[in-house]
């Protein structure tokens, strides 16, 4: 028979990560504009390791990966007063992610109840790369009184090696098996815009004065290029863990020592991880949530606050490719939370 990997022993990794970095920034103040000027070095230098099953010889040996490498981050970052309430910004900046650990050791890890049928492996990958993004953003605010503000932003992103989930059928140890890993795409670009708005009421008559009112809403059109590597499927693909839109809304009350905040916030599908099949690509279903904190200030020095998460017990729900095709169910529940802070 073929001989199991106990996950206890292949789960197991190590990783050393040092970040040697230095910047450089200089101000420019003009009589209705600042300007910021920057640059930023990081030299990453990685190594990692996990056991790994040799079929032939029946024993483990100890996988290795070693990366060094350097990335350069410039920065511009423009505030422009239009008028003494409306302000325009516009930034270019450059940013990474680094992989997870656990994802770019070479690990192996099984997931089965020991049946002899497709089984599921979950592996790293040494060759993943981090991912760039560089950034331009652009946006103006208006002020007005009392206590409101107008928004409206836009923003482009170029990703460089962003990092995805696939899912594709193989073997291991000779058994038929679903193998998933992380990669990097090709290339990726999100472009969006986002609306806000703020407003306080203290002109109300009596308690209705506390109240105030807070929206936005963002929209990002968000592709990635899959790796030529992947046969009978479209290239172009949405970006994971990226909904089309995000929103939310929220009541609050300010008024002395007493502050509650009523918030809803919404979002739409995403794509959480691919497959050879696009038809079987998993995505997370858009939720929507409730919650409300309230903080009293009994004394100067003693606060009480309580938090209510997920009052709506909105379900959590997966599927494959269609909303027909559930894979995965939960309810997280509401979840509670009393307290007190003491300054001294």
């Amino acid at each position: 028979g073929t001989r199991r990997i106990s996950n206890s022993i292949v789960s197991d990794f190590e990783a050393r990560e040092n970040v040697y970095a230095a910047y450089a920034m200089t101000r420019i103040e003009f009589p209705r504009a600042n300007l910021i000027l920057g640059a930023r070095v990081e030299h990453t230098d990685f190594s990692g390791s996990a056991p790994v099953f040799n079929a032939a010889t029946e024993t483990f040996v100890v996988g290795q990966v070693d990366r060094k490498y350097t990335d350069f981050f410039p920065n511009l970052t423009l505030r422009y007063e239009l008028a003494d309430d409306v302000i325009a910004r516009f930034a270019a900046t450059r940013a990474v992610a680094r992989p997870n650990y656990r994802d770019v050791v070479p690990r192996i890890v099984e997931n089965s109840d020991g049946s002899p049928r497709t089984i599921d492996v979950d592996r790293g990958n040494p060759n993943l790369k981090q991912t760039l993004s560089n950034n331009l953003d652009a946006g103006i605010e208006y002020y007005f009184k009392p206590l409101g503000l107008l928004s409206a932003n836009v923003f482009y992103k170029d990703l460089e090696n962003y990092e995805f989930t696939l899912t594709t059928p193989g073997t291991f140890l000779g058994l038929p098996a679903r193998i998933t890993e992380k990669q990097n795409a090709r290339s990726g670009r999100v472009i969006g815009f986002e609306v806000a708005a703020q407003a306080q009421f203290p002109f109300l008559p009596g308690f209705l004065s506390g109240f105030g009112v807070f929206a936005n809403a963002a929209y990002a059109d968000a592709k990635i290029r899959l790796p030529a590597a992947i046969p009978g499927r479209p290239d172009k693909v949405r970006l994971p863990n990226q909904s089309r839109w995000t929103m939310t809304a929220a009541l609050f009350y300010e008024i002395e020592d007493f502050n509650p905040r009523l918030a809803y916030t919404k979002r739409t599908d995403y794509i959480d991880e691919f497959n050879t099949d696009a038809r079987l690509d998993t995505l997370w279903e858009g939720r929507e949530q409730l919650d409300l904190t309230v903080s009293y200030d009994v004394t100067k020095n003693i606060n009480l606050f309580f938090e209510g998460k997920n009052l709506t017990n909105t379900p959590g729900v997966r599927y494959a490719g269609e909303r027909t095709r559930v894979t995965e169910f939960e309810k997280f529940g509401r979840l509670y939370f009393f307290g007190a802070r003491v300054n001294f």
